[in-house]
């Protein structure tokens, strides 16, 4: 069984600023500074705001190695902070509009509300049709065909 990976020492950090990446979505400024970790969170604070903010070690990566020009802080998932907490990105797809005129069909109907009488139809997919099939069989019946002539061509000569 493989073992979960190693969270990365950030003790390392101190007092240096350093910049998560990705950006933590609706924060302007992003360079910060390492508070303190529990086991499940760390706690890192805003360089110009001086806000506080717990972000889930589950979503800590890794330190870069390179400190030119600041820290890297690597996240796992792209977060945002919302309502004063630090959640994963939740990106939600949007239906886009009808044209005017346009008839919605079964996508005006929520998925709950359609009735199903029966089971979709199942189709049988063929890949090439039965002419083509028979035009290879022809093909390989001449090349064999002349593959014994050939044969039997050199074995008379002898």
């Amino acid at each position: 069984m493989i073992s979960p990976p190693i969270p990365p020492s950030l003790t390392g950090l101190g007092a240096r600023p350093f910049s998560f990446y990705p950006a933590i979505g609706n924060i302007r400024h992003n360079q910060w500074i390492y508070r303190r970790a529990s086991w499940s969170e760390i706690l890192v604070v805003n360089c110009r705001t001086g806000e506080e903010i717990w972000v889930p070690r589950q979503f800590v990566g890794e330190i870069s190695a390179v400190n030119d020009p600041v820290v890297i802080l690597g996240l796992t998932r792209e977060l945002e902070y919302r309502d004063g907490a630090v959640t994963p990105v939740e990106r939600r797809v949007i239906e886009m509009p009808v044209a005017v005129g346009g008839n919605r069909g079964l996508a005006a109907v929520p998925p709950a509300d359609r009735k199903r009488s029966r089971p979709a139809p199942v189709i049988g997919i063929r890949l090439e049709s039965p002419r083509r099939r028979w035009l290879k069989w022809l093909g390989g019946a001449l090349a064999f065909a002349i593959l014994i002539y050939v044969l039997l061509a050199n074995a008379l000569r002898r």
